[in-house]
């Protein structure tokens, strides 16, 4: 029996908490999972209805309970037709099966489309946060995916997910619309006042504002990316986030690799105003290549600078997510079209080329429209620039 009593709140314990709760070292717990006596999530969690069970010495014959059907069709078939850049994101997916409470002890067999409506409605981060759709519509394939291979085996007649085929489709959380909207002019006065005296922040802001940049181009942008004679920043580089095979599955590290997509590597043309402040800082930077390095001369990780610059808007009054990273972008591309730049140019300047489309096929973009565009923005976006 367990030495310990189980919190009825935890679903998932890790191999020392489970080694406590049975009364075994851990090394033990480690051999068990190895010969499949103990299932394990991830390979870091056990749940606390499979430590019940083996403390019981108990099984349910005939059963197949859902959460140990779902490791099984990961480990055994989704994982073979995944790439290998998706695998830690399903990974990380299959933990939001194991943590609900409705599905604790629950056997496949008897899951209907009420049951699996029930998760969506409460499925929860583990911070208790909703997740955004773009998770549930990842965790929706996954369990579409366990519940064909189920009916593949004749575990079950029917999937539960074929009642729920719309479900989830064309919503969107509410950070989500927020995030696609552009930032309002009176909040980008706001956040550039209080932002001008610092000067770790304000030149990220100022050159995601003026360029459209992802956040991952502008953290990789270098000094050598700059013509500052002819008054463009060129985009060849983005720092990204990718599993780190090295750790657990939901660990992740960043690398700096080429942008986003083909069309992402681009020339932006920009206001003299900008230029002046980037040579400004070249010029104080001591031979630094990184634009922005953190305070260790290195790259920055994502993680850290938003996390840093969440915490700078809050204790400033201002709501993070009405000014994340993002919607900068959103508010070059939307203030940009509103100056009066022609689509094809405002597509080429974001490095939005369409795939077959008119602009990426017929359709080149000189320079003297990239410098105009340029001009035309900074006009249009001038009592924000001067705040």
């Amino acid at each position: 029996m367990p030495q310990e009593r189980m919190p009825q709140e935890k679903l998932l314990y890790t191999f020392r908490e489970s080694g406590k709760i049975l009364g075994l070292k851990t090394s033990i717990i480690s051999e068990l999972t190895e010969h499949k006596e103990l299932t394990v999530v991830c390979g870091k969690y056990i749940h606390a209805r499979e430590l019940e069970r083996f403390a019981a010495g108990d099984t349910a014959a005939g059963k197949h309970p859902l959460t140990d059907y779902a490791k099984y069709a990961y480990e055994s078939i989704i994982k073979d037709e995944q790439e290998a850049t998706t695998l830690a994101g399903y990974e990380y997916y299959l933990l939001y099966i194991y943590r609900f409470p409705g599905f604790e002890g629950v056997f496949i067999e008897d899951i209907n489309p009420d049951d699996i409506k029930e998760f969506f409605k409460n499925v929860q981060l583990k911070n208790g946060q909703t997740p955004s759709i773009s998770i549930l519509l990842k965790i929706k394939f996954l369990l579409n995916r366990i519940f064909d291979i189920a009916l593949e085996e004749n575990i079950i007649r029917r999937s539960p997910m074929r009642f729920l085929k719309n479900f989830l489709n064309g919503k969107k959380s509410q950070i989500e619309r927020d995030r696609a909207a552009a930032i309002p002019f009176e909040t980008l006065k706001t956040a550039l006042r209080e932002v001008r005296d610092n000067s770790t922040y304000a030149p990220i802001i100022l050159t995601l504002l003026h360029t459209g940049m992802r956040i991952g181009e502008v953290i990789a942008l270098e000094y050598g990316n700059i013509n500052f004679e002819l008054g463009y920043i060129r985009v060849v580089k983005a720092y990204k986030r990718v599993p780190d095979p090295a750790q657990s599955s939901d660990e992740y590290k960043g690398r700096v690799g080429g942008p986003k997509t083909e069309g992402s590597a681009r020339d932006i043309y920009v206001h003299k105003s900008l230029l002046k402040m980037l040579r400004k800082r070249k010029a104080d930077s001591g031979g630094q290549k990184l634009v922005f390095p953190n305070k260790f001369g290195e790259i920055y990780s994502y993680s850290g600078l938003r996390n840093a610059i969440s915490r700078f808007w809050t204790a400033r009054g201002i709501n993070p997510r009405a000014v994340h990273f993002h919607l900068f972008r959103h508010s070059y591309g939307t203030y940009m079209e509103a100056a009066g730049v022609k689509e094809s140019v405002c597509r080429e300047l974001m490095g939005h080329r369409g795939g077959g489309d008119v602009h990426s096929i017929y359709i080149d973009v000189l320079p003297e429209q990239k410098r105009e565009a340029a001009m035309l923005y900074y006009e249009y976006m001038k009592e924000v620039f001067v705040a």
